[in-house]
Order: structure tokens, then sequence, then C-alpha cells
């Protein structure tokens, strides 16, 4: 797999991967015992992805990925908090990532959790309140509250990130907001910044 050469092509990439393997064409690319020992020195992943933690939503193999292509931040319902954008950071601006991604999926239980509102244990509540700020009171549609989490994740990135609202700026970052159903695998892209969707 050749390296995209910034936001666009990297999207375009990702889009790619992601029609193998619905068309049962998947490569497997970089998956070798010879690409782990290649990128011992050193990574430079072509896209970030801030996606679910949930079991059903692996990214390398929906996008057809192998190691070193995807700097993944997975997180129950795919929050930005400041540990995940940090990590985001890190792609940007040390590995000069060029398409940062926020996927979200159907089904999500971290969404439904926010929306049922009921009392849940642990630290579990400091996730759910990082989506239940992107719902609308009384919400209960799980695709729309869905939707509505990523748009509001791609808004903190911009709005917290000074690296990142740079990048987008000056073009050499696109920012990405994506749902892929859960039951199919097939990926739906929400909104772009300026420049990365053809």
């Amino acid at each position: 797999m050749s390296h995209p050469d910034g936001p666009r092509a990297a999207l375009r990439t990702l889009l790619d991967g992601n029609r193998r393997f619905l068309s049962d064409e998947a490569r497997g690319p970089n998956r070798g015992l010879d690409r782990i020992a290649a990128l011992a020195g050193g990574q430079k992943p072509w896209a970030a992805i801030l996606g679910c933690a949930d079991s059903r939503v692996p990214l390398e193999i929906l996008f057809d990925a192998g190691f070193g292509d995807i700097f993944v931040v997975r997180v129950a319902g795919n929050v930005a908090s400041a540990e995940q954008i940090g990590s985001l950071e890190y792609a940007v601006v040390v590995l000069g990532t060029p398409l940062v991604m926020v996927l979200g999926h159907t089904g999500c239980g971290a969404v439904q959790a926010a929306l049922a509102d009921d009392p849940t244990p642990g630290r579990i509540p400091t996730l759910l309140h990082h989506i239940g700020a992107a719902l609308e009171p009384g919400e209960r549609d799980i695709d729309a509250a869905v939707a509505a989490n990523v748009r509001h994740q791609l808004r903190t990135l911009r709005n917290d990130s000074h690296a990142m609202r740079t990048g987008i700026e000056a073009g050499t970052v696109g920012l990405v907001g994506a749902v892929v159903d859960t039951a199919t695998g097939e990926l739906t892209v929400l909104e772009a910044s300026p420049g990365v969707r053809d």
C-alpha cells in the first residue's frame, strides 16, 4: 500500500479500503513480520482515527489497513477528552499524520447509556458526560444521537486543539466525521473540513 500524500488522498485511501472490505476483496496489506521489522525504527501513519472501543468495530479490518497505517485512539463513545486530544495531537504534530477521523457506529452502547440517563457505576459517568453534551434534550433516536455525538466531538477537536485548528487552516490536516454501520461495516461520511472531500 502506497503512502497517501495529504488529507484528501488519506481519506480516499480509507474509503477505498472500506469498499474492498465490503466487497470481500480485502488485501490485508502491511500485516506481515516484514512490515513489523520495517517499522521498528519509527512510524508515519497516514490517518488517525478516534473510534469507539466497541469490539465490533476493529478499525484496521474495516479499512483494510495494517501495521503502521492508522494511528488508532479508541475509547467508549469515541469521546474527545483531554487524553484523546493529546494523543491525536501527537499523531498530527509529531508524526505528521494528515487526516484525523472521528468515527462513531450504529447501536453504540455508550450513546445509548447517555440517552437513557440512568445511574451508572464507577467512572462510566465521566464518559457519558462528554456524550450527553452532544444530545438535544429529549432525544431518543439512537442513530441521530450517534451522528450528533460524532459532530460534537469534531467541534471539540477543532475548538480545543490549537494544533488541529492550525493544521486545518493551513490545509495540511483534514478533519472528518463518519459513522460505520455495525451490521454491515459500511462507512458514511457525515462532514469534512474544507478541501478534504472530492
